[in-house]
């Protein structure tokens, strides 16, 4: 699946896989991740105000991507 152009800004995503998929100058402006497995994705373009909380990233690619006050956290128990 591409996701060229889509817009999710401040999208909330919780609990779940995102995988297999294309970001290309999607505006992910102030979106949040939250749990999530990350799998062969490719970033492209800005994001901006991100936060990816115990997420797990495999294959991710942040390629021609700038990233712009984005927060990446993992927990360990």
């Amino acid at each position: 699946m591409r996701f060229t152009g889509a817009d999710l800004t401040e999208a909330e995503l919780k609990n779940g896989g995102f995988g297999k998929n294309t970001i290309v100058n999607a505006k992910l402006n102030g979106a949040n991740f939250f749990e999530m497995a990350i799998q062969d994705i490719v970033f492209e373009g800005t994001l901006e105000d991100n936060r990816f909380e115990n997420c797990s990233f495999y294959g991710v690619k942040f390629q021609n991507a700038t990233l712009l006050n984005t927060f990446l956290r993992t927990i360990r128990n």
